[in-house]
């Protein structure tokens, strides 16, 4: 049975601001995915509809990931799996990917968001697709998916500099969007109090340090 899988993280969506220091101050209420994280479920579940398959949701970070993976739990359909890998948040972009890796293996595709809310670096996925030995197809604009008898899809991808790319992508692939390419669907009000029972699997994070990459050079994009 074919898999995909989404990468979503618990971010504060609506942080509030102390006016005499302009730090910020947490609000546990405001926990939830990104707009970039609800398009990649979105499409994840648009690939099991068109496919077939089953879905898998990972999150690493704190407890707070349970908040985020229950919102879920209301749109998966049964059979899914819920991930919470525990992990620091500050952790860097390299780390928390070779901690969800082993939890993402055997995936069609792997969807995710293609930048944090939280003033992430986004870097997260290419660091999965390179655990996983997968292709990569990043920062698209616009998802087409392809036949019922082939996972395949064709997308927009952006580049610098204004420029853009046409890219085909076939089953093997890490996936990242952007928030306007699709809109998470509602769960319904049966499916969003069941969710709240949802089990979720709980598992430790073991972070494996990649080694850097030397860089002979910076030059000017030549197409």
């Amino acid at each position: 049975m074919r898999l995909f899988s989404v990468c979503w993280k618990a971010v504060e969506l609506r942080a509030g601001t102390d006016p005499l220091t302009g730090e910020a101050i947490a609000d546990p209420l405001s926990l939830g995915a990104s707009p970039a994280d609800c398009a990649a479920l979105e499409w994840a579940l648009r690939c099991a509809e068109r496919w077939g398959g089953r879905l898998r949701v990972v999150s690493a970070g704190t407890e707070s990931c349970r908040k985020v993976l229950s919102d879920a739990a209301g749109l998966v359909p049964p059979g899914s799996e819920l991930v919470h890998v525990e992990a620091d948040p500050e952790w860097p972009s390299e780390w928390v990917a070779s901690c969800l890796a082993p939890h993402l293996e055997g995936s069609d595709l792997v969807w995710c968001g293609d930048v944090s809310a939280d003033r992430g670096s986004g870097a997260v996925p290419a660091y999965l697709a390179h655990e996983l030995g997968m292709g990569q197809a990043l920062g698209l604009l616009a998802v087409d998916l392809g036949p019922a008898d082939l996972v395949s899809l064709e997308a927009l991808r952006r580049l610098d500099g204004g420029r853009r790319e046409r890219l085909a992508c076939r089953e093997g692939t890490v996936l990242s969007c952007e928030g306007g390419t699709a809109r998470l669907r509602r769960a319904s009000l049966e499916r969003a109090v069941a969710a709240r029972s949802a089990p979720v699997v709980v598992a430790a994070a073991s972070p494996r340090p990649l080694a850097r990459p030397e860089v002979a050079g910076i030059a000017p994009f030549r197409p």
